[in-house]
């Protein structure tokens, strides 16, 4: 295609002979117009609350969601085996599309670390709760991105593995939700 022209080779065979052929060309107007770039829906980080079950002195569930992953919410600084049972959710301010739950674990204080075996759940009122992913595992979630697709009020991250199930507690750099406002 060369401005709005579109080249056009073919063979013509012009005689009784098979060695004896012509090549044409033709040059034919055309109306182009570049594709549309693809669109995808806008997402964005969730303006939420974070709470959680429980929180280490000097490490709160707020710096979970402050943005800033030189802050983190740790739940214990215990390293023992029932740290291994933990929640941390996000409390939206009305009804949301939750696209996607993303995090980050905090690797330290020690015990801190990524969740390895969840659930993510969603609910409308914070009472009842829906499972939208789960996952088993031995190896902790450094860096999650489950995804939601659902409109909810709250999203939240169950844990009954930290790590390898040793002690480890969990932690977070950063836990947000990704998604948009819903529709009326």
């Amino acid at each position: 295609i060369d401005r709005g022209h579109l080249s056009i080779a073919y063979t013509e065979v012009t005689g009784a002979a098979p060695d004896r052929f012509a090549m044409k060309f033709a040059r034919i107007p055309v109306g182009v117009q570049p594709l549309p770039a693809a669109q995808s829906p806008q997402t964005d980080r969730l303006a939420a609350n974070v709470t959680t079950i429980a929180a280490a002195n000097g490490y709160p569930a707020a710096f979970a969601g402050d943005n800033n992953t030189g802050t983190a919410w740790v739940a214990s600084l215990s390293p023992v085996r029932a740290n291994n049972v933990a929640w941390i959710q996000l409390e939206f301010p009305s009804l949301v599309q939750i696209d996607r739950l993303r995090w980050q674990a905090a690797l330290n204080p020690y015990p801190s670390s990524g969740p390895s075996t969840y659930v993510v759940q969603v609910s409308l009122d914070g009472q009842s709760w829906f499972t939208t992913s789960s996952r088993s595992g031995s190896k902790p979630v450094l860096e999650g991105n489950e995804t939601v697709g659902q409109i909810a009020r709250f999203v939240r991250l169950t844990t009954s593995q930290i790590s390898d199930g040793t002690g480890w507690a969990l932690g977070m750099s950063e836990f947000w939700a990704e998604g948009s406002p819903a529709e009326p």
